[in-house]
């Protein structure tokens, strides 16, 4: 449907300018000039709407030449943890909106971007953007930008980053919980999906939360080697109410995180 009335309105256009350079040629009499005038009058009336078109894809072709660039620090190979510390922006003082995107990468140790790709989006020029783009963008990348391609796995640091920003978080939240001494009730109050603690070591945990709630004294050592881990990230005092969240965490053969999950009673 919006083909057919882009190709309507096209048309409608066309008819326009010829008859708008018929016009204009009419106003000469020598039969060379009236036929110049017809012709670079319609080709500049029939390319009008697309003006701002050609200039801004000029424009958009010497910004992604000059500034959609990679660039890899020399030690990022030596990196195990990250963080994505990128995001969108517009850029100003061009014909038609772009839209750049940086994606960073920072050391997660040290907070130093040691990985950075710059690329553009553009939906194009009024008439783009009204219908005749079918609501496609365009958009320029480096040639080479993948962190496999230039010989580090990107996937694999930001997964060990989210792993240990999830363990000291919750393990400075449980330490607060476990260490109150206030007489109302005290529970976390925000439980993310806990899937950044799959492939976590046991020793890992244990550093971050210390051992289990439900271990018992009695039986620590033995607890401590169990597949099934929980944690109590609440307090409630007695007669009192409130959540009582559960982290639950099941260690697999190799002693890493086979899978956790929260559960939550009242």
């Amino acid at each position: 449907m919006i083909g057919l009335i882009v190709l309507a309105i096209g048309g409608a256009w066309l008819l326009i300018s010829m008859a708008s350079a018929r016009f204009l040629a009419s106003k000469f009499k020598p039969p060379l000039v009236a036929a110049l005038v017809a012709v670079l009058s319609f080709v500049a009336i029939a390319t009008l709407p697309f003006a701002d078109e050609i200039v801004g894809r000029r424009q958009f072709a010497n910004l992604c030449k000059k500034e959609a660039v990679v660039w890899m620090a020399p030690n990022s190979a030596t990196v195990t943890a990250a963080k994505n510390v990128g995001g969108f922006s517009e850029r100003a003082g061009l014909v038609f909106p772009v839209q750049q995107q940086s994606i960073r990468y920072a050391n997660l140790s040290n907070g130093e971007v040691f990985y950075s790709v710059t690329a553009f989006h553009t939906p194009g020029g009024v008439l783009m953007r009204a219908g005749l783009g079918l609501g496609h963008s365009r958009s320029c990348w480096p040639e080479r930008w993948g962190g496999r391609a230039l010989g580090i796995d990107i996937d694999a640091m930001v997964k060990r980053g989210e792993q240990l920003e999830f363990l000291e978080q919750f393990g400075s939240e449980l330490r607060a919980i476990r260490s109150s001494t206030t007489a109302s009730a005290r529970w976390v109050r925000t439980v993310p999906e806990p899937r950044p603690l799959v492939g976590a070591s046991r020793e890992a945990v244990l550093n971050a939360f210390g051992a289990p709630d439900t271990c018992q004294p009695e039986a620590k050592e033995s607890c401590l080697k169990s597949r099934s881990w929980s944690y109590q990230f609440f307090r409630i005092p007695a007669g009192s109410t409130g959540l009582t969240p559960q982290l639950h965490i099941q260690f697999g053969g190799n002693e890493e995180v086979e899978s956790s999950k929260w559960s939550f009673s009242k």
